[in-house]
Protein backbone atom coordinates (compact mmCIF):
# COMPACT_ATOMS: atom_id res chain seq x y z
CA UNK A 1 0.00 0.00 0.00
CA UNK A 2 1.18 3.52 -0.59
CA UNK A 3 0.47 4.46 3.27
CA UNK A 4 1.00 1.81 6.12
CA UNK A 5 2.47 -1.49 6.97
CA UNK A 6 1.81 -4.08 4.41
CA UNK A 7 -0.21 -7.42 5.72
CA UNK A 8 -0.29 -10.53 3.41
CA UNK A 9 -3.40 -11.35 4.55
CA UNK A 10 -4.93 -8.00 4.10
CA UNK A 11 -2.99 -6.88 1.29
CA UNK A 12 -1.78 -9.89 -1.00
CA UNK A 13 -4.02 -12.60 -0.80
CA UNK A 14 -7.37 -10.95 -1.18
CA UNK A 15 -5.38 -9.21 -4.44
CA UNK A 16 -4.53 -12.87 -5.31
CA UNK A 17 -7.86 -14.07 -5.20
CA UNK A 18 -9.08 -11.01 -6.84
CA UNK A 19 -7.01 -12.12 -9.85
CA UNK A 20 -7.93 -15.50 -9.84
CA UNK A 21 -4.36 -16.67 -8.89
CA UNK A 22 -4.43 -19.95 -6.69
CA UNK A 23 -3.52 -19.55 -3.21
CA UNK A 24 -2.39 -22.94 -2.17
CA UNK A 25 -1.88 -24.57 1.57
CA UNK A 26 2.12 -25.76 2.86
CA UNK A 27 0.71 -27.76 6.08
CA UNK A 28 3.31 -29.10 8.39
CA UNK A 29 4.61 -29.33 11.78
CA UNK A 30 8.06 -27.39 10.99
CA UNK A 31 9.04 -24.27 13.08
CA UNK A 32 7.31 -21.36 11.16
CA UNK A 33 6.78 -17.80 13.24
CA UNK A 34 5.87 -14.38 12.22
CA UNK A 35 8.57 -12.67 13.85
CA UNK A 36 7.38 -8.97 12.73
CA UNK A 37 7.98 -7.38 16.26
CA UNK A 38 11.47 -6.59 18.36
CA UNK A 39 9.51 -9.83 21.78
CA UNK A 40 8.49 -12.00 18.37
CA UNK A 41 12.22 -12.05 17.30
CA UNK A 42 13.69 -12.92 20.58
CA UNK A 43 11.23 -15.56 21.22
CA UNK A 44 12.75 -17.35 17.74
CA UNK A 45 15.66 -16.93 18.92
CA UNK A 46 15.36 -18.12 22.06
CA UNK A 47 13.68 -21.24 20.31
CA UNK A 48 16.63 -21.50 18.44
CA UNK A 49 19.31 -21.74 20.87
CA UNK A 50 17.12 -24.23 22.82
CA UNK A 51 17.22 -26.31 19.82
CA UNK A 52 13.37 -26.59 18.98
CA UNK A 53 13.91 -25.10 15.48
CA UNK A 54 16.19 -27.94 14.99
CA UNK A 55 13.36 -31.08 16.60
CA UNK A 56 10.99 -29.82 14.07
CA UNK A 57 12.90 -30.30 10.95
CA UNK A 58 11.47 -32.00 8.29
CA UNK A 59 14.12 -34.54 8.37
CA UNK A 60 14.31 -34.95 11.88
CA UNK A 61 12.15 -37.97 13.28
CA UNK A 62 10.24 -37.09 15.63
CA UNK A 63 7.47 -37.54 18.00
CA UNK A 64 3.96 -36.77 18.13
CA UNK A 65 0.86 -36.80 19.83
CA UNK A 66 -1.86 -38.25 18.29
CA UNK A 67 -5.79 -37.67 19.06
CA UNK A 68 -9.14 -39.44 18.01
CA UNK A 69 -12.22 -36.42 17.57
CA UNK A 70 -15.59 -37.85 18.77
CA UNK A 71 -15.08 -38.29 22.63
CA UNK A 72 -11.64 -37.12 22.92
CA UNK A 73 -11.44 -33.01 20.87
CA UNK A 74 -15.02 -32.58 21.16
CA UNK A 75 -18.22 -34.19 23.10
CA UNK A 76 -19.42 -37.41 21.67
CA UNK A 77 -23.10 -37.01 20.74
CA UNK A 78 -23.77 -39.54 17.93
CA UNK A 79 -22.41 -38.07 14.58
CA UNK A 80 -21.37 -34.50 14.68
CA UNK A 81 -22.81 -33.22 11.01
CA UNK A 82 -23.14 -29.95 11.09
CA UNK A 83 -20.83 -26.95 12.41
CA UNK A 84 -22.85 -26.18 15.16
CA UNK A 85 -23.24 -29.47 16.19
CA UNK A 86 -19.65 -29.76 17.46
CA UNK A 87 -18.97 -28.72 20.73
CA UNK A 88 -15.03 -28.62 22.59
CA UNK A 89 -15.18 -31.48 25.28
CA UNK A 90 -14.24 -29.14 28.11
CA UNK A 91 -10.76 -28.79 28.97
CA UNK A 92 -9.85 -29.64 25.41
CA UNK A 93 -8.50 -26.26 24.29
CA UNK A 94 -6.25 -25.59 27.57
CA UNK A 95 -4.70 -29.43 27.28
CA UNK A 96 -4.19 -29.47 23.41
CA UNK A 97 -2.81 -25.49 24.09
CA UNK A 98 0.44 -27.39 26.21
CA UNK A 99 0.99 -29.75 23.40
CA UNK A 100 1.73 -27.18 21.11
CA UNK A 101 4.06 -24.97 23.59
CA UNK A 102 5.81 -28.46 24.28
CA UNK A 103 6.91 -28.22 20.28
CA UNK A 104 5.23 -31.75 19.83
CA UNK A 105 3.07 -32.39 16.80
CA UNK A 106 -0.85 -32.17 17.89
CA UNK A 107 -2.49 -34.72 15.13
CA UNK A 108 -5.83 -35.56 15.31
CA UNK A 109 -7.09 -38.74 13.35
CA UNK A 110 -10.50 -39.62 13.16
CA UNK A 111 -13.01 -42.30 11.64
CA UNK A 112 -15.93 -40.59 9.36
CA UNK A 113 -17.83 -43.33 8.04
CA UNK A 114 -20.82 -41.11 7.78
CA UNK A 115 -19.63 -40.10 4.76
CA UNK A 116 -19.58 -43.47 3.14
CA UNK A 117 -23.49 -43.79 4.80
CA UNK A 118 -24.53 -40.82 2.85
CA UNK A 119 -25.57 -38.98 6.26
CA UNK A 120 -23.06 -35.57 5.36
CA UNK A 121 -21.29 -34.53 2.41
CA UNK A 122 -17.60 -33.69 2.28
CA UNK A 123 -18.35 -29.92 2.36
CA UNK A 124 -20.19 -30.80 5.81
CA UNK A 125 -17.20 -32.69 7.31
CA UNK A 126 -14.54 -29.80 5.69
CA UNK A 127 -17.18 -26.99 7.81
CA UNK A 128 -17.18 -29.02 10.61
CA UNK A 129 -13.45 -29.42 10.97
CA UNK A 130 -13.42 -25.35 10.31
CA UNK A 131 -15.42 -25.19 13.37
CA UNK A 132 -13.11 -27.08 15.53
CA UNK A 133 -9.99 -25.33 14.26
CA UNK A 134 -11.71 -22.04 15.36
CA UNK A 135 -12.60 -23.32 18.23
CA UNK A 136 -9.17 -24.55 19.56
CA UNK A 137 -8.10 -21.19 18.60
CA UNK A 138 -10.22 -19.56 20.70
CA UNK A 139 -8.53 -20.87 23.30
CA UNK A 140 -5.30 -20.30 22.13
CA UNK A 141 -4.31 -24.17 20.48
CA UNK A 142 -4.04 -25.85 17.31
CA UNK A 143 -3.56 -28.82 15.66
CA UNK A 144 -0.66 -29.65 13.00
CA UNK A 145 -2.78 -31.59 10.91
CA UNK A 146 -5.87 -33.87 10.96
CA UNK A 147 -6.47 -36.50 8.93
CA UNK A 148 -9.51 -38.70 8.32
CA UNK A 149 -10.90 -41.93 6.87
CA UNK A 150 -14.14 -41.58 5.01
CA UNK A 151 -14.63 -45.34 4.56
CA UNK A 152 -16.85 -48.01 5.84
CA UNK A 153 -16.76 -51.79 4.76
CA UNK A 154 -20.32 -52.98 5.57
CA UNK A 155 -23.20 -52.10 2.95
CA UNK A 156 -27.03 -51.59 3.58
CA UNK A 157 -27.55 -47.84 4.54
CA UNK A 158 -29.99 -45.97 2.68
CA UNK A 159 -27.99 -43.47 0.59
CA UNK A 160 -24.62 -44.74 0.89
CA UNK A 161 -21.58 -44.32 -1.07
CA UNK A 162 -20.79 -47.26 -3.14
CA UNK A 163 -17.06 -46.09 -3.88
CA UNK A 164 -16.80 -45.13 0.19
CA UNK A 165 -17.97 -48.79 1.16
CA UNK A 166 -14.84 -50.27 0.68
CA UNK A 167 -12.66 -52.54 3.80
CA UNK A 168 -9.51 -49.87 3.91
CA UNK A 169 -6.30 -49.61 5.53
CA UNK A 170 -7.00 -46.20 6.86
CA UNK A 171 -10.15 -46.82 9.51
CA UNK A 172 -8.81 -47.68 12.77
CA UNK A 173 -8.18 -50.39 13.98
CA UNK A 174 -5.92 -49.90 11.12
CA UNK A 175 -3.26 -47.71 11.07
CA UNK A 176 -3.09 -46.50 8.20
CA UNK A 177 -3.85 -42.35 9.34
CA UNK A 178 -0.74 -43.06 11.78
CA UNK A 179 1.08 -44.40 9.25
CA UNK A 180 0.41 -41.22 6.52
CA UNK A 181 0.98 -38.96 9.17
CA UNK A 182 4.48 -40.08 9.94
CA UNK A 183 6.11 -39.99 5.99
CA UNK A 184 3.67 -36.89 5.59
CA UNK A 185 6.05 -35.18 8.67
CA UNK A 186 8.98 -37.34 9.25
CA UNK A 187 7.19 -38.45 13.45
CA UNK A 188 8.84 -41.23 15.46
CA UNK A 189 6.10 -43.39 15.54
CA UNK A 190 8.27 -45.33 18.30
CA UNK A 191 8.05 -42.51 20.63
CA UNK A 192 4.39 -41.14 19.98
CA UNK A 193 1.38 -41.73 21.70
CA UNK A 194 -2.11 -41.72 20.89
CA UNK A 195 -5.00 -40.84 22.89
CA UNK A 196 -8.70 -42.25 22.40
CA UNK A 197 -11.58 -43.62 23.73
CA UNK A 198 -12.40 -46.47 21.94
CA UNK A 199 -10.60 -49.85 21.58
CA UNK A 200 -9.70 -49.44 17.87
CA UNK A 201 -7.63 -46.15 18.67
CA UNK A 202 -5.75 -48.36 21.10
CA UNK A 203 -5.28 -51.33 18.33
CA UNK A 204 -4.07 -48.39 15.61
CA UNK A 205 -1.57 -47.21 17.51
CA UNK A 206 -0.31 -50.46 18.26
CA UNK A 207 -0.30 -51.60 15.16
CA UNK A 208 1.98 -48.87 14.18
CA UNK A 209 4.35 -49.50 16.83
CA UNK A 210 3.06 -46.18 18.67
CA UNK A 211 1.76 -46.25 22.44
CA UNK A 212 -1.46 -45.84 23.62
CA UNK A 213 -3.50 -44.00 26.49
CA UNK A 214 -7.44 -44.73 26.50
CA UNK A 215 -9.74 -42.41 28.15
CA UNK A 216 -12.08 -43.92 30.23
CA UNK A 217 -13.37 -42.41 33.45
CA UNK A 218 -14.22 -45.79 35.12
CA UNK A 219 -12.69 -47.96 37.77
CA UNK A 220 -12.51 -50.54 35.12
CA UNK A 221 -12.13 -51.20 31.45
CA UNK A 222 -15.07 -51.74 29.42
CA UNK A 223 -15.72 -54.36 26.97
CA UNK A 224 -12.63 -55.37 25.51
CA UNK A 225 -11.86 -56.89 21.81
CA UNK A 226 -10.76 -60.83 22.76
CA UNK A 227 -7.31 -61.01 22.18
CA UNK A 228 -6.94 -56.97 21.94
CA UNK A 229 -3.83 -55.47 23.32
CA UNK A 230 -4.95 -53.46 26.15
CA UNK A 231 -3.99 -49.95 26.64
CA UNK A 232 -0.38 -48.63 27.68
CA UNK A 233 -2.12 -46.03 30.32
CA UNK A 234 -5.75 -45.17 31.27
CA UNK A 235 -6.91 -41.40 32.20
CA UNK A 236 -9.91 -40.30 33.43
CA UNK A 237 -9.70 -36.83 31.74
CA UNK A 238 -7.23 -35.52 28.22
CA UNK A 239 -6.07 -33.52 30.92
CA UNK A 240 -4.29 -36.30 32.59
CA UNK A 241 -3.74 -37.65 29.98
CA UNK A 242 -0.93 -34.73 28.02
CA UNK A 243 0.30 -34.59 31.14
CA UNK A 244 1.63 -38.13 30.93
CA UNK A 245 1.90 -38.27 26.94
CA UNK A 246 4.38 -35.24 27.43
CA UNK A 247 6.03 -36.51 30.21
CA UNK A 248 6.82 -39.94 28.79
CA UNK A 249 8.02 -38.47 25.66
CA UNK A 250 10.73 -36.14 27.76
Amino acid sequence: PAEGMPDWGRDVFPAMVAAGQPLLAYRSVEYIKDIGTPDRLARGERDVASGRVARLRAGTPKPAIFLDRDGVLNQEIGGVHRPEDLILAEGAGQALRRVNQAGIPAICVTNQPDLAKGKMRAEHLRAVHAKLDTALAQQGAYLDDLLFCPHHPESGWKGEVPELKIACQCRKPAPGMLLRAARRHGLDLARSWMIGDRAVDIAAAHACGARAILLHAGADLPPWPAGGKHPDHVCATLDAAIDFALEAIG
